[in-house]
Parts: C-alpha cells; sequence; structure tokens
C-alpha cells in the first residue's frame, strides 16, 4: 500500500526578486503537475507580504516525490547554496519544507 506524501514548502523571495519567484515558480508548479503521482501543486502568495510565496504539494507516494526533485534539479539547476535547484536558489533569501497530514482524512 502506497503512502500519500504532502508538504507545506515556503520560499521567502530576496529583496526586489518577488515578482521573478512567482513567475519561476508558475513554470515550477505547471512542471511539477506533469510528474505521475503528482496529486496537487498549489502556489500561494502571501497578501500582506507578497516575497512569501507558499506551496502546497501533495503526491501518491514516495517514488512520486522523488521523481519531482529529479525534475526539478534537471529542469531547474543542481541543488545550490540551500539545497534548492540553482534557479530557485538564485531568487530566494530562505525557505521552509515541513511534511504536514490532514487532522481529518479526506
Amino acid at each position: 500500500m502506497s503512502v500519500e506524501s504532502r508538504f507545506w514548502v515556503q520560499y521567502f523571495a530576496r529583496d526586489d526578486a518577488e515578482e521573478e519567484l512567482a513567475a519561476l515558480m508558475l513554470r515550477v508548479a505547471a512542471d511539477s503537475r506533469t510528474v505521475s503521482g503528482c496529486l496537487e501543486y498549489s502556489l500561494h502568495r502571501n497578501s500582506v507580504d507578497p516575497r512569501l510565496v507558499v506551496v502546497l504539494e501533495r503526491f501518491s507516494d514516495q517514488g512520486a516525490v522523488r521523481r519531482h526533485r529529479l525534475l526539478l534539479f534537471e529542469r531547474y539547476g543542481p541543488p545550490g547554496h540551500n539545497q534548492l535547484p540553482r534557479d530557485l536558489a538564485e531568487l530566494t533569501e530562505h525557505w521552509e519544507f515541513w511534511p504536514v497530514e490532514p487532522i481529518i482524512p479526506g
């Protein structure tokens, strides 16, 4: 039985890079949604601080998570200084990542 994986990821854009990061994340989201086993990849922007982009990622299993990571490194460069693909690392001041699960399954 495969176990669904969900992640909450926050990207904080470098000063004056919020629009570039948002544009890149739109491309990342489109690419991510093509990965076999990607169930959700939704983007959100903080309405108070536009430098903060939040992503909810949902994958059918760990194989899908691996395929997603490989795709990101293939299309957006090898890991940069903060373990993000190079193109994301160049626009990101810092990032936070949490595995999450629903409180009520649904």
